[in-house]
């Protein structure tokens, strides 16, 4: 008997989520030279769930399939999403002085209180039989993986296991580094350029520079820092006046996870994760002496006024729905 292991990374947006995984399970099955047998689907994560179920082809707005979307509704009339701390027994005050102060989480990723519910009553896992070489989904089966922690985007792993007869038990070494290859591919840690931080000594001259001078128009600001709109782009100009110099900051899903994966890569943590008004930033350094600045935005985006100035954050809304 022959036995095939295979992981894929897959990123879940700040919502409830569903993806077909369908394609990405038979070409594991079609690594695997497995020809009859059965392959099992499973999510390692408390908040998440496998299953099996048509493909619906009508979706929502924001693009869940019907099906899902009726599967949310019923489950929101059994287990109702986790608005607000109190709601349900967890997370309790133990657990979120462990993630917060040991973790670096943000209180808000641990009110997920429904999606651990969900994840127990359907299951995380589904095995499927494999005859001939294809997966027995019948006409209309197909494969999702389903997150249903809606808290916060992040990358979730899908693990595939095949189990059974294999024609050629033996196959050459180019397949399998190429297997090999294909399992260890890292998901990338850096999700985009967040800003260039410029030094201005004066931040009303600065101000009066960039935005009535040269056009880039004002987004947000406190007493020593602004934030300008970079066109058809997501990366912000940010004028301060406390540091001089110039930086360029990296976002990524935390800033916590970040630095210890930096670390475990081979790079130097120069500054450990620390708090910002966004969210925690830390600063790293590669083995060639490059400084990276990491931030995350744990603590969601800037509530401003009519004239840019900053009055609060705004946590990700907690959608009900898909």
């Amino acid at each position: 008997m022959a036995v095939h292991f295979e992981s894929f990374h897959l990123h879940t947006e700040a919502r409830p989520q569903s993806v077909d995984v369908t394609d990405r399970v038979k070409e594991v099955i079609a690594r695997s030279s497995v020809r009859n047998g059965i392959a099992v689907v499973y999510a390692q994560h408390t908040t998440c769930s496998v299953m099996i179920q048509q493909d619906s082809r009508d979706t929502t707005y924001d693009g869940t399939q019907y099906l899902m979307q009726d599967l949310l509704d019923v489950l929101e009339s059994i287990i109702p999403t986790c608005h607000r701390e109190g709601q349900y027994l967890y997370p309790g005050p133990a657990y979120l002085e462990h993630t917060v102060k040991n973790l670096g989480q943000s209180p808000l990723w641990s009110l997920n209180t429904d999606a651990h519910l969900r994840s127990c009553l359907l299951g995380r896992s589904e095995s499927i039989p494999i005859v001939d070489g294809e997966l027995q989904l019948g006409e209309f089966g197909r494969i999702y993986f389903v997150d249903f922690d809606g808290v916060r985007a992040r990358e979730c792993v899908v693990q595939v296991q095949v189990l059974g007869e294999c024609p050629v038990q033996v196959r050459r070494t180019w397949e399998w580094k190429e297997a090999i290859v294909a399992r260890r591919k890292p998901v990338p840690l850096i999700r985009r350029v967040d800003c260039v931080r410029l030094y201005v000594p004066d931040l009303e001259a600065g101000l009066a520079f960039y935005t009535q001078q040269l056009g880039h128009e004002l987004i947000w600001r406190t007493a020593h820092a602004a934030g300008l709109r970079l066109p058809e782009s997501e990366t912000e100009i940010v004028l301060q006046n406390e540091d001089p110099g110039q930086e360029v900051d990296f976002a990524v899903d935390s800033a916590g996870a970040a630095v210890a994966r930096f670390a475990a890569a081979g790079g130097t943590t120069i500054v450990p994760p620390f708090d910002i008004q966004i969210g925690r930033c830390a600063v790293v350094e590669d083995p060639w002496g490059n400084r990276l600045v990491l931030l995350d935005m744990s603590k969601g985006a800037l509530v401003t006024d009519a004239e840019g100035h900053v009055l609060a954050n705004a946590p990700p809304e907690r959608k009900a729905e898909a």
